[in-house]
């Protein structure tokens, strides 16, 4: 039987994982929970290097967001190939890093990572998904995927690449996000992003969503779910998903009992920042950043993110604060050891180019569209107000 292929992403604290165990209890699919990072930054690289050169492929996942040269690797990204020449790590190297990812969820495939190899993107992918059939066999197996986190901006290579896949983006609350995130700094601060350069990545994926629900080559194969919909109404969303994937809802993605461990080999007890353990899908997250996020945050998290907040249905506050308090907030921040990040690095500047950008929205001022929204499409719903979901969180 031939299995359809699906790639699931969102952001890091999304709301990600709980959906890709979901379709993964589905008794007809194998998701892969954040095993194969290294395979798309491989793919990335691949696509960008045959344009530019002197790409560095250690570069984190860009938001494209304020820089010129990153704007051209989005449209780069957008016009690129599974097929190219594959570039960028050594095999070894990258096999030894999807083990060490693996293991984090996906523990199972431990055992299968030194079969995968390939030439060319497409042959490292096809070999990567194979090792997902091999360790969860399943009679009638109709879906095999990947929920990944930042790998939105491959979506159009994978589907060239791909004309039966299905793409699904997991989008949640900014300041839940937030939240979430900031309460790891107690658990493990390792963990913890880069506030600012998260708040970016968020919306970007927004202006993807709003960018491939108008493209004819996702149309019937692309669906933006927000994580507050999954868990308000869990059947009625799995349902639609389900829908997208070609196979009938089964009771199974709403049983937090048939989310499988794949490091224990018993059920998936969830990883939430606030919760010991997760025994049903409950709203109880929905809304947690009020009283956990101090105002300052909020507004941080408004300037940045507040018009493609409101296009897919969160009420904005618009808490009163000084704006010395954001950029105390940006500074403190900013001193943490973080991984990755993809602002200025000056708070100042950092302010001043959201504020530019916001009036822009506003219409009192005007920008450089690709720069500031990446898509015209993007700002054209951002500045009317036109929502993508239609419906208040």
């Amino acid at each position: 039987m031939t299995t359809r292929r699906l790639f699931a992403t969102g952001i890091a604290r999304g709301g990600t994982s709980l959906v890709g165990r979901m379709v993964d209890a589905h008794p007809r699919c194998a998701i892969a929970i954040d095993a194969y990072l290294h395979i798309f930054r491989a793919l990335r690289n691949s696509i960008v290097l045959a344009q530019e050169p002197d790409f560095d492929p250690t570069r984190p996942m860009e938001d494209f967001y304020f820089d010129a040269a990153q704007r051209r690797r989005l449209d780069i990204l957008m016009d690129g190939s599974i097929d190219v020449a594959f570039s960028g790590a050594d095999p070894t190297m990258l096999r030894d890093a999807i083990r060490r990812r693996a293991s984090d969820e996906s523990g199972d495939l431990a055992p299968f990572v030194d079969a995968i190899d390939g030439k060319t993107p497409r042959e490292l992918i096809d070999s990567a998904f194979a090792q997902i059939e091999r360790a969860r066999p399943a009679e009638g197996l109709a879906v095999v995927g990947v929920k990944d986190l930042w790998i939105a901006d491959l979506f159009p290579a994978l589907a060239h690449g791909y004309p039966d896949a299905r793409f699904l983006l997991i989008i949640r609350d900014p300041r839940d996000v937030v939240a979430s995130a900031l309460g790891f700094l107690s658990i493990d601060p390792s963990q913890v992003g880069h506030v600012l350069s998260m708040l970016r990545h968020w919306r970007k994926v927004v202006a993807l969503a709003i960018h491939y629900s108008a493209h004819s080559d996702f149309a019937g194969r692309f669906a933006a779910v927000r994580y507050e919909d999954v868990v308000r109404q869990p059947e009625v969303e799995m349902h639609r998903i389900c829908a997208l994937l070609g196979v009938e809802w089964d009771p199974a993605t709403i049983s937090v009992a048939d989310f499988k461990d794949y490091n224990s080999g018993g059920s998936w007890r969830g990883n939430s920042t606030f919760e010991p353990a997760l025994d049903r899908i409950s709203r109880s997250p929905v809304g947690r950043w009020r009283g956990k996020v101090a105002p300052p945050v909020v507004a941080l998290v408004e300037l940045v993110c507040g018009a493609e907040m409101r296009a897919c249905g969160y009420v904005t506050e618009a808490p009163t604060v000084h704006e010395a308090d954001i950029l105390d907030f940006l500074r403190v921040d900013g001193s943490r050891t973080v991984s990755w990040r993809s602002d200025t690095g000056t708070p100042e500047a950092n302010i001043a180019l959201e504020r530019a950008r916001k009036a822009a929205i506003d219409g009192s001022a005007s920008v450089d569209i690709p720069s500031n929204f990446l898509f015209p499409q993007a700002y054209e719903r951002l500045r009317h107000g036109m929502p993508l979901f239609g419906v208040a969180a």
